[in-house]
């Protein structure tokens, strides 16, 4: 009798267990998500950083193409560009207003502007170290019509200018930015070269976007980077004294030392081969970008006065040394 109530027993039990799992899915399933658990069918967008890029993404200079970073590790810059750019375009060299030095070009390609009386849309960077180009560094130039005031791009500040420049009846319009970093003269600078609509038959070319291209250039333009870890070299200034017979303590001002524009060669120890000449700026100040190595800074006096001494400076990787020359006049 006793194994007969048992082999009712277990198919109730077992009905009655399958109940139990079903309610406990049920609960689960109707029970909200507790903290720290995303339901994505409800899922609310709209405080969530979902449309910002990336910290190490490349900027979109055009939409839709690739960007490029173009890196120059010795003259201590870079920039992004589109992929569709042609690079070895030197004939930039002669939109850069005053450094005349390129480094790194970007045109885009003519298809872009085809149809048009765009002619080049050119980005282009010039890097000099010459101190009577550094001295003008931050001036405007004669090219240039006006000056748009100081900017800062990636932690460095920039002199704005702009140019306009008719020739022919072609107009070079031109935005530049220059600063001085390091004993370097960074120019870099945004072109418009176009024709004059009123040359071309009529209904040959239309007027090209303006607006279009200059932001594109501007967007190269604006990720600059001048990388300070990466350039070596020399700078500091060159000094005349003394400069009155008797000098006294605390010293006049129309005394103190000033600034000596002079020659001065340099030479590498060990490289017998290595042999260079700067010219220090009005201001007195030298500046020139060298590989590490040790150096001899002496400066070309035509007379016997002043004499200026040699002097050396060692040159570490990705560091500036600053040196003073000092030339006595012989008064006392």
């Amino acid at each position: 009798m006793e194994n007969k109530v048992n082999k009712l027993k277990w198919p109730a039990l077992l009905v009655w267990l399958i109940i139990l799992l079903v309610l406990a899915g049920l609960i689960m399933f109707l029970t909200p998500a507790p903290s720290g658990i995303v339901n994505n069918s409800n899922l609310n967008l709209a405080n969530t950083n979902v449309n910002e890029p990336p910290v190490n993404q490349p900027p979109e200079i055009i939409p839709g193409v690739k960007s490029l970073l173009y890196s120059d590790e010795k003259l201590g810059f870079q920039f992004w560009f589109p992929e569709n750019a042609v690079t070895d375009y030197p004939q930039a060299a002669n939109y850069l207003h005053l450094t005349k030095k390129l480094a790194a070009a970007a045109a885009l390609p003519e298809s872009m502007f085809a149809g048009t009386n765009l002619g080049e849309a050119v980005f282009a960077v010039g890097v000099d170290s010459d101190p009577a180009v550094v001295s003008d560094c931050l001036k405007l130039n004669q090219i240039e019509n006006q000056g748009l005031g100081p900017v800062t791009i990636n932690g460095v500040s920039f002199e704005v200018f702009s140019g306009a420049d008719p020739a022919a009846g072609n107009l070079y319009e031109s935005k530049v930015y220059r600063a001085v970093y390091h004993g370097f003269c960074y120019e870099a600078v945004e072109l418009l070269h176009s024709g004059n609509i009123g040359n071309y038959t009529l209904g040959a070319v239309s007027e090209f976007d303006k607006v279009k291209f200059s932001g594109i250039l501007e967007k190269m333009a604006q990720s600059l980077t001048l990388t300070d870890n990466l350039a070596s070299g020399v700078d500091g200034a060159v000094t005349l004294g003394p400069i009155c017979p008797v000098e006294k303590n605390p010293p006049e001002p129309k005394c103190a030392p000033q600034p000596y524009h002079i020659r001065i060669q340099i030479t590498k120890t060990g490289d017998p081969a290595f042999a260079q000449e700067i010219t220090s700026g009005a201001d007195g100040k030298i500046g020139v970008g060298l590989e590490p190595g040790t150096y001899e800074f002496s400066p070309v006096s035509g007379g016997v006065l002043p004499r200026c001494a040699p002097v050396t400076a060692v040159v570490k990787p990705s560091a500036w040394t600053t040196i003073v020359i000092t030339c006595d006049t012989g008064i006392r």
